[in-house]
């Protein structure tokens, strides 16, 4: 773990010399649910999550970039599950309407996750639409529309069966879902 945190260090520092065109972002995520069904058991629910990220900017079309994502879901009975991902990714543009644009984002994953002790590590790839909107020339917002993508994911969990799975389409039941739309930030050098 300590390679690949000096790894990133070492290779954002090095786009930071390079150009202007580098920038950095992220999102941070919390939610919480609670209920209390007349009958049955009272779910509770929390869930914590920080995606930092960095990129350079080819040209005004193509942007190359890295995200490394860490989260924790604590839950009625006391227990928790902890996830990180780690995800290379480009993003094209295809429509630029004044301060919006409209961008494709594809990205390999790989992950894991633990919960009750039972760990289990993902890969795939992913293909979604993202949102931007040019606050000024430095700062911008950035919105992944996870409802819209065409993906493709294998989980193995230890001493357990391996599970795969592809997915096209869109998702219009859960546009209001905040776990299937994501807004962050990215500030530009």
């Amino acid at each position: 773990m300590k390679k690949v945190i000096l790894t990133m260090f070492l290779a954002v520092s090095g786009l930071c010399l390079v150009s202007a065109q580098v920038y950095l972002g992220g999102s941070v995520g919390f939610s919480t649910s609670n209920s209390k069904p007349e009958k049955g058991t009272k779910t509770d629910q929390s869930s914590f999550s920080f995606i930092p990220e960095v990129g350079y900017s080819l040209n005004q079309d193509l942007d190359l970039g890295l995200k490394v994502g860490f989260g924790n879901n604590e839950y009625a009975d006391n227990t928790e599950s902890s996830n990180w991902i780690v995800a290379p990714y480009v993003k094209y543009s295809f429509a630029e309407f004044g301060r919006f644009s409209v961008w494709g984002q594809g990205e390999l994953f790989v992950g894991g996750a633990e919960n009750n002790k039972v760990k289990s590590s993902s890969f795939g790839l992913n293909i979604k639409p993202v949102l931007k909107y040019n606050l000024s020339d430095n700062f911008v917002l950035v919105t992944n529309l996870n409802f819209l993508n065409i993906g493709f994911a294998q989980t193995k969990t230890k001493n357990l069966k391996t599970d795969t799975g592809f997915s096209l389409g869109m998702n219009t039941n859960n546009v209001a879902n905040t776990g299937n739309l994501s807004i962050g930030f990215i500030y530009k050098f």
